[in-house]
């Protein structure tokens, strides 16, 4: 399987077209999720960095999430990037300790404490969520949802297939957030020219240059410059 180019945002681009486009294709998946607040998100696993967020929550509320980057400490999905099960959020709480408190406190003026999230872990390092709320506190919520439990899998599977497919968000950063100069170097290393040289090229010192690789590293998720090489050329990203 080829993994498409990492479309990474960093504080969550809005897509407005394809996301409508998607969150139709949620809703009609099945009679289920035609009345419930729902939010399929996507992020590398890695960097945290949010590539999709699809939802028809309160847009009051999704715009602060959104301006704060509240998934790097949403209880929900912080606990479900290191599970492989379906969950109620309950077990949820206290992962993020104050901060999650604080979240769900926030969230609970939108109808937005309670719920249930499908998980899927890609083979291109993303981490995928599916979240239904029980805004109308039904007590059977969690067994409705358990019935349905493999049907809701497989839509965020399909959800989720559709979203890589789909071009990049305007405004989105590929190739893992890199800078275009980041870029370059990187383009460069790849093809096996040192340090020394690239400075030359780019009319920059060699600490600069080493600073930039630096960046590159942390940005992909990696230990080392081979190791950037080495993702940077399976990703396809240069």
């Amino acid at each position: 399987m080829s993994c498409p180019v990492l479309r990474i945002e960093t504080s969550m681009t809005l897509d407005t077209s394809n996301n409508k486009k998607l969150l139709r294709a949620l809703q009609s998946s099945m009679p289920l999720l035609n009345n419930l607040p729902l939010a399929y998100i996507a992020l590398n696993k890695q960097s945290q960095c949010v590539s999709r967020l699809v939802s028809n929550y309160p847009a009051a509320w999704l715009g602060v999430y959104r301006r704060f980057n509240y998934h790097q400490i949403d209880p929900v999905i912080q606990y479900g990037i290191n599970q492989v099960a379906p969950f109620p959020w309950r077990k949820a709480r206290g992962v993020t300790a104050n901060h999650g408190d604080t979240l769900f406190s926030q969230s609970r003026h939108f109808q937005l404490s309670g719920g249930y999230t499908f998980i899927l872990h890609d083979a291109c390092g993303q981490f995928a969520a599916l979240s239904l709320s029980n805004a109308d506190q039904c007590p059977e919520f969690d067994t409705r949802i358990g019935d349905h439990a493999a049907q809701l899998q497989m839509v965020l599977i399909d959800v989720h297939q559709q979203a890589l497919e789909l071009p990049a968000a305007h405004g989105a950063h590929s190739a893992g957030g890199l800078s275009e100069r980041e870029m370059t170097i990187l383009t460069w290393v790849v093809r096996g020219k040192a340090y020394s040289e690239i400075a030359g090229l780019a009319g920059i010192v060699e600490r600069t240059v080493k600073f930039h690789m630096s960046n590159i590293v942390r940005k992909l998720g990696v230990n080392t410059a081979k190791e950037a090489v080495f993702k940077a050329t399976t990703l396809g990203l240069v």
